[in-house]
């Protein structure tokens, strides 16, 4: 079709002044509502916006770019094409000398992966990215293996041997910067740990609860037992259900620790007290609630939870955030320092992003808004206003 293929021109930096022109003017008219889509020369107007959004793999938030175009009623290829032209300017710009360092530094830096370590009791540390699929190690009477899609499961091998302890014996898997990991814990519950983060459990559960301690941020899933609460600690807060869904935010570099429930019910409780000389406080929480914690007050709010388990689900969902939260969240997956230059209050922006894309490709989509420039040397990037 033409008019992709003019698209895919632009977009690649290979049109021409006069295709440019052309399609600046496009976009104009249909703003001005003065050309109407004519799907035998245009193609089909859903279809035109996947081959753009493919090839600049961004999901532009709808509220956004919505009252740019409100009375045009293909307003979702609009906005792509907004996007795309935004972007080509960009292509375009950075084939200037000072900039081209950048772009050469930035295109190094890869996304992240699963990269994850687990450290057993004994003190043995295993990387579970080199393992092979299958058996790795086996304590107490578990087997701990690594599946082909790169899980980490544990099975009982030998029911005597399991049963056989006195004390927790625990061991740890952790995430580096730009990886993450999913474990399947022995009771049968799954977590996923993002970036950054490390989860310590017992080799075996016994008694009569199922503790773990969680650092930076892990998604879980928990088997239901009735009998034994599973109980997440984090640093200044403890989770304690039977079974559910839920994703807790707890980065040290954080302002909060942020708990979304998902399904089921969860009890969120401090562990330090909420003020001198008075008692620490709990809340309880619904599917679709988010409780945010920090020294000074303990909160409960509806949120979009597919934004909470943006991660999880392979994608950056950027609502209306500030850059430097955007930014801790780029810095753990890609794994960079990131240092500002300027003022950057009341710098806002919405969209989603693939969690497989190149860093240089967000930052394209970044630089688009002409807020600020990116500099980069090495893994460290500096943000310019």
């Amino acid at each position: 079709m033409e008019f992709k293929h003019l698209i895919e021109k632009y977009l690649d930096g290979k049109a021409s002044k006069a295709e440019q022109v052309l399609l600046f003017n496009f976009y104009d008219q249909l703003q001005e509502e003065e050309v109407e889509w004519d799907p035998s020369v245009m193609g089909d107007a859903e279809e035109v916006e996947r081959v753009i959004l493919g090839r600049i793999n961004v999901n532009v938030d709808a509220n956004e770019v919505r009252p740019l175009i409100k009375r045009f009623p293909w307003w979702s290829v609009a906005a792509s094409l907004l996007i795309l032209l935004n972007l080509g300017l960009y292509f375009y710009s950075s084939q200037e000398a000072p900039h081209k360092a950048t772009e050469e530094a930035i295109s190094k830096i890869k996304a992240g992966g699963d990269k994850a370590f687990l450290i057993l009791a004994n003190g043995t540390r295993l990387s579970l990215t080199d393992a092979d699929t299958g058996k790795i190690a086996e304590q107490m009477g578990l087997k701990i293996s690594k599946s082909a899609d790169g899980q980490l499961i544990y099975t009982v091998s030998d029911t005597k041997s399991s049963l056989q302890t006195t004390k927790p014996v625990y061991n740890k898997i952790e995430t580096p910067l730009g990886g993450k990991y999913q474990i399947n814990l022995p009771d049968g519950t799954k977590v996923w740990l993002n970036a950054a983060s490390s989860l310590r459990y017992p080799v075996v559960f016994t008694g009569t609860e199922r503790r773990v301690e969680l650092t930076g941020e892990g998604y879980f899933e928990v088997s239901k037992d009735k009998n034994k609460r599973f109980i997440v600690s984090t640093e200044g807060q403890e989770l304690s259900v039977f079974g559910t869904h839920f994703n807790i935010n707890a980065y040290a570099d954080e302002p909060a620790i942020k708990t979304t429930l998902l399904e089921g019910s969860v009890k969120v409780s401090q562990t330090n007290q909420s003020a001198q000389g008075q008692p620490a406080l709990s809340r309880f929480l619904n599917p679709g609630q988010q409780s945010i914690l920090n020294a000074k007050t303990f909160e409960v709010k509806k949120v979009d939870t597919e934004s909470a388990v943006d991660w999880k689900n392979g994608r950056f969902i950027f609502n209306n955030e500030d850059i430097q939260s955007a930014m801790r969240k780029l810095s753990r997956w890609y794994s960079i320092k990131v240092s500002y230059e300027g003022n950057f209050k009341n710098i806002n922006f919405g969209g989603s992003f693939s969690r497989s894309n190149h860093l240089a490709d967000i930052i394209k989509i970044l630089e688009a808004t002409n807020e600020f420039k990116f500099e980069v040397e090495g893994r460290e990037v500096k943000i310019v206003k």
